[in-house]
């Protein structure tokens, strides 16, 4: 079973993106902090991370960094960033190849942010 790991402090969507993500047959673990959610990287190593970029211990990029600074075999799962930020300075703040995707909260609905999920995975 494929291990996602949802980082995303809206409540109310962080328990859709579980429910629709367990329905789908995932196993899914949850923070509302990027800090636990790094936590969380080391105990379950995830296949997959979707992550906020606006939490309210850590901003995105600096997460995304501490993931691909671990060591191999913990820092290689697959992250989607899922954000209200649309702007060319948000998006640079990652380096290529660091994230597999980068969607906009208000232009995405839950089934693309699964139809995401599951062509990432596949990938």
């Amino acid at each position: 079973m494929q291990k996602i790991l949802i980082i995303e402090d809206e409540a109310d969507l962080l328990e859709a993106l579980r429910a629709t993500l367990i329905t789908e047959g995932y196993a899914v673990r949850a923070s509302e902090t990027s800090e636990i959610g790094l936590q969380l990287v080391l105990e379950d190593k995830p296949d997959l991370i979707l992550l906020d970029i606006m939490t309210r211990s850590m901003h995105g990029s600096l997460f995304v960094q501490r993931v691909r600074s671990l060591p191999a075999g913990q820092n290689d799962s697959k992250i989607i960033v899922i954000t209200n930020l649309d702007n060319d300075i948000s998006k640079n703040k990652f380096s290529a190849g660091d994230i597999s995707a980068y969607l906009v909260k208000a232009e995405t609905s839950l089934d693309q942010i699964k139809a995401k999920v599951v062509e990432v995975l596949a990938g």
